[in-house]
């Protein structure tokens, strides 16, 4: 059985909505998500402000492991802002949520290995990366330098705000 969609603009109100021909999702939106494609009555997160940007990350040399944290920009809101993000790495776009590995060497199967991962973060002033190294060595002699790299990222802040 198809479903037509339905539209109706009256007194200010805007709804599409699936389903067969009544306006119970236009005069009831929440009692009808299931149907209800746009209702002006609901709240949509929207995307505000746009950064796009390059961020270094520094060059890693003996260590067992290390955090750092690099300030990207004020995002100037009065608290912290719901973000998003994506970077670019190993040739593609990924999306920027939780930790994300952007290095990850294991060299000629020796026993020695490192991984950095950043994450995309936000407090009530700025917006940043907090990044992790961690290094495993079965002899220190085998500590090796890893260079500094630099991750293309686009940070989205949305009109939402998160708890202070």
């Amino acid at each position: 059985m198809a479903f037509e969609h339905r539209i109706r603009i009256a007194g200010g109100v805007g709804a599409i909505w699936k389903g067969p021909n009544d306006t119970l999702p236009f005069d009831d939106p929440f009692n009808h998500l299931d149907r209800v494609k746009f209702h002006s009555a609901l709240r949509y997160t929207r995307i505000i402000q746009e950064i796009q940007l390059t961020l270094t990350l520094k060059p890693r040399a003996g260590i067992k492991d290390v955090s750092d944290d690099y300030i990207l920009f004020p995002h100037g809101k009065g608290g912290p802002p719901l973000i998003q993000g994506a970077l670019y790495i190993n040739g593609a776009w990924c999306a920027f949520n939780g930790s994300i590995p952007v290095q990850l060497e294991t060299p000629n199967h020796n026993p020695q290995q490192f991984a950095r991962w950043i994450s995309l973060c936000v407090d009530s002033t700025n917006v940043s990366v907090h990044e992790y190294c961690v290094a495993y060595w079965s002899n220190a002699q085998f500590y090796n330098s890893y260079p500094q790299i630099s991750v293309p990222i686009v940070v989205w802040i949305t009109n939402e705000m998160l708890p202070s």
